[in-house]
């Protein structure tokens, strides 16, 4: 209620209505009608989609408010606005005695005006109040009703691509590196490629390490001459014979399809998380002129997490040996 007056305060008794604020006002309100307006211009949540139903129109703003149709009065009849003298009035102050009020600046003419008003008029012949209270309605989502989770549900449907894979998330490992796995399966990682998709200019797209390929998450962590070095390197230290993959999505095929007992397969997970993690910090570090990691410091890391989250080496046998107990491939 307190932020209410606020935004009242600030921006008027219409509190800046979001379909009429100014692109260029500041604040925070403004960046909220900002994003509204472009949800709504994007068609991700379409303005008919909630609209008022009328009870005793008390809270209702007769010009501002979407109570016909779902489109306000004043962007139907903008002509009819322009006359008009008390904009904010609600629509329970233009029929206080079953009949509609006007307080123009002077009377419609003919043409456009006049023909605006009658069909204005004909609008509200068909509009009936009541007692109740007026309520905001919602199209979206019945199961939910009128709530965030209904439009952030909306939302999601129409801006998210679909992703039938689930992400593996680790407990052993820090929400910072399941998150990043996430984002590298959804390929949301800032890659040059996808910096170009989003119109960002960069001197060149070209791989950081090689110089020769366009940088993607597939080259990356895969395909680059480094990365196949620091895979070549892990399957030394693993004892195993890694693949040579040509992508991600062969690898993830590769770690799901393992076969191995469950629990050695969530060791493999972890180390291969571990991969993945000291490969984009390598790429950042070259991005970024960092000279404290480099890739003679890669492997190393990738040893130091692996233990550091649960693993140690069987001296005995000389294998990895899982927080579960279980020697690895």
């Amino acid at each position: 209620m307190l932020y209410g007056q606020v935004i009242t305060a600030i921006h008027g008794s219409r509190g800046g209505d979001i379909i009429f604020s100014s692109r260029y006002s500041n604040g925070t309100w403004a960046s909220i009608c900002r994003c509204v307006n472009m949800i709504h211009s994007s068609n991700l949540i379409q303005p008919s989609l909630m609209h008022i139903k009328l009870g005793n129109s008390s809270l209702t703003s007769f010009w501002y408010d979407p109570w016909i149709d779902g489109t306000p009065l004043a962007l139907k009849f903008p002509r009819l606005l322009a006359l008009e003298d008390n904009k904010f009035d609600t629509v329970a102050d233009r029929h206080p005695n079953g009949s509609w009020l006007w307080f123009w600046r002077r009377d419609p003419r003919g043409g456009i005006e006049l023909s605006n008003f009658n069909s204005l008029l004909d609008i509200l012949a068909m509009t009936s109040l009541s007692n109740n209270v007026d309520t905001w309605t919602w199209d979206g989502d019945s199961s939910c009703g009128n709530s965030v989770a209904a439009a952030r549900r909306l939302i999601d449907l129409h801006s998210i691509a679909p992703f039938s894979c689930p992400t593996n998330w680790l407990s052993l490992y820090p929400s910072k590196v399941n998150i990043f796995i996430w984002r590298l399966r959804m390929n949301r990682l800032a890659t040059k490629d996808n910096l170009e998709r989003k119109g960002i200019d960069l001197p060149n797209y070209l791989c950081v390490w090689c110089n020769v390929q366009n940088e993607s998450v597939h080259h990356v962590f895969v395909s680059c001459v480094i990365s196949k070095q620091i895979w070549s390197y892990l399957g030394s230290w693993i004892n195993f014979n890694l693949p040579s993959w040509n992508n991600l999505e062969e690898l993830w095929i590769w770690m799901d399809n393992l076969s191995v007992h469950e629990k050695k397969k969530i060791v493999v997970r972890s180390i291969f998380y571990s991969v993945l993690w000291n490969i984009w910090r390598l790429r950042n570090s070259y991005v970024f002129n960092d000279p404290t990691f480099r890739i003679s410091h890669v492997l190393d890391n990738i040893i130091v997490t692996s233990f550091f989250f649960g693993f140690f080496l069987d001296t005995k046998n000389l294998g990895l040996i899982g927080p579960f107990g279980c020697k690895i491939l």
